[in-house]
């Protein structure tokens, strides 16, 4: 099974949580995550967060503390990942998004109503695991 170094990003502002949309390009199923993504090389987890929100999502975020690390088998265009993810809590840096120009997969980024969209992360148990801490601490 292939694995994946890679970042997740929870901000929430005014009550609202920075989520994005997925397509799975082998099922055509969607479902909504946090920004995040594979961590490039030479790059730590703390620049792979920023970088990986503002190119899905067009917002700067400023993180506010350590990761919190998880590790889980996920599914992605038609493989099962071995994934190690760096969650990171964010505070928004910038008002206003930036153009995002991304992957066909991402479908829209978007403010979801917190904490009325924490059952909308429930598909995965370490995805929600990992929101919930990261959201019940802010």
């Amino acid at each position: 099974m292939p694995e994946r170094r890679r970042t997740g990003v929870l901000c929430l502002h005014d009550g609202k949580l920075l989520a994005i949309e997925l397509r799975d390009p082998a099922s055509g199923s969607t479902f909504w995550s946090l920004p995040g993504g594979e961590i490039e090389a030479n790059e730590t987890i703390e620049e792979c967060a920023i970088r990986e929100t503002r190119e899905e999502t067009g917002y700067t975020v400023r993180l506010t503390g350590p990761a919190l690390t998880n590790q889980y088998r996920f599914q992605w265009n038609g493989l099962d990942y071995d994934c190690t993810t760096y969650w990171f809590h964010a505070e928004l840096r910038s008002p206003e998004a930036a153009p995002v120009d991304d992957a066909d997969y991402l479908l829209r980024a978007v403010w979801l109503p917190w904490p009325g969209s924490r059952s909308l992360f429930d598909y995965h148990p370490a995805i929600v695991e990992a929101v919930s801490a990261l959201a019940d601490a802010d």
